[in-house]
């Protein structure tokens, strides 16, 4: 590409010439800023204008409306989660939950034909934000008739989960004795 030099042209170019070449491309800026910017814009500001505040009130109640829609759909969920964390033992006075678990083993324990042999409860400590109380239990059966009591019981006593287990042929027959450690966890400073 050859490079002009224009100071030579500028310096025989007339004072009029020149002033008259600087506000014709004062000009052509001006054009294009308008063409490229402000039509645009004022392109959009017609578009609002014509659909007016009413379209635009419809389209942020639409948006408003299918949050409150996918918030229901979830509510459903959190009151499972809820019910998790607080339901069950978690949700009684402490005084009545010793008694509250053992009526509940007795019960899973006898549909299962399993001997509920013993409840041991132990002392609360703190786990996190928690106050968790651990239960000793000792039972004896048909081991399918375990796995189906072990089931049950994690369903009706939830939240409370079983932190370890040990399984050991009993003296009779087709009998297996089970001793497993069922932990309860109460949100430190009572329920909601």
């Amino acid at each position: 590409m050859r490079s002009v030099d224009l100071e030579p042209l500028l310096q025989r170019m007339r004072p009029e010439a020149a002033l008259a070449a600087m506000l014709a491309c004062a000009g052509l800026t001006l054009l294009a800023g308008h063409l490229y910017l402000v039509r645009p814009a004022q392109a959009k500001l017609e578009e609002l204008d014509a659909t007016g505040p009413q379209a635009t009130l419809e389209s942020v109640t639409t948006d408003l409306n299918e949050g409150t829609l996918a918030l229901a759909a979830l509510e459903p969920e959190l009151e499972e989660l809820r019910d998790r964390l607080y339901g069950g033992p978690s949700s009684l006075p402490p005084e009545k939950v010793e008694s509250y678990i053992i009526e509940r083993l007795d019960g899973i324990s006898g549909r299962h034909a399993i001997e509920l042999v013993s409840v041991t409860p132990g002392d609360a400590k703190e786990v996190l934000m928690f106050d968790e109380i651990v239960y000793e239990v000792e039972v004896k059966g048909e081991f399918f008739s375990l796995v189906a009591w072990l089931r049950e019981l994690e369903e009706e006593l939830r939240p409370m989960v079983v932190n370890e287990f040990n399984l050991k042929p009993a003296t009779k027959g087709r009998r297996v004795g089970m001793k497993l450690r069922l932990a309860s966890y109460r949100p430190r400073g009572g329920t909601t």
